[in-house]
């Protein structure tokens, strides 16, 4: 019981410190440091690989934290509610990975190639990353805004998950 209840905060703790690090480190640095067409390329290619990590880390907490309720011979109390928190973590960083980050993405590719045209022809008029970027800009935002808010979601349902179990697991 004492490796699950390790394995259990661990990944807490790792997906916690990761959304934390992204958010407050990685993510503002590459928006700063890079040309933005830079940026959300380089946000392309590590945004999936941080999903994942987020989707693995859930497993493992909600995998665990069956696992320990399965094995106790008493009812361990806020284990039922801790469970259910981890659970929509689970789902919001699931849904933001698999639908919302893919979407924006999309949308983000297709707005850059659009941008590229540059000569006009009698089919196509000239596009001028104005027009190009008006309305896949606006679905864009919502979609960003939207991934934003469940990843503030995950980090806070974690923050209060990981301080249900620390005050009652006995260490």
């Amino acid at each position: 019981m004492g490796f699950l209840r390790w394995l259990l905060l661990l990944s807490l703790a790792a997906w916690i410190g990761a959304i934390l690090f992204f958010s407050a480190v990685v993510a503002p640095m590459t928006f700063q440091h890079f040309p933005k067409p830079m940026a959300a390329e380089v946000a392309g290619l590590y945004l999936p690989r941080y999903y994942l990590f987020g989707s693995v880390c859930g497993i493992v907490a909600l995998s665990t934290i069956l696992l320990l309720q399965a094995l106790a011979k008493r009812t361990v109390t806020g284990i039922a509610l801790t469970t259910l928190l981890i659970a929509v973590m689970l789902g919001a960083n699931l849904y933001t990975g698999m639908v919302v980050q893919p979407k924006a993405h999309a949308l983000r590719t297709h707005v850059d190639a659009t941008t590229m045209t540059t000569a006009p022809t009698p089919e196509s008029p000239a596009i001028t990353p104005a027009t190009a970027a008006a309305e896949p800009s606006v679905e864009f935002k919502q979609l960003h805004r939207l991934a934003m808010q469940l990843n503030a979601a995950t980090l806070l349902l974690g923050l209060v998950a990981l301080g249900f179990l620390s005050s009652r697991l006995h260490l």
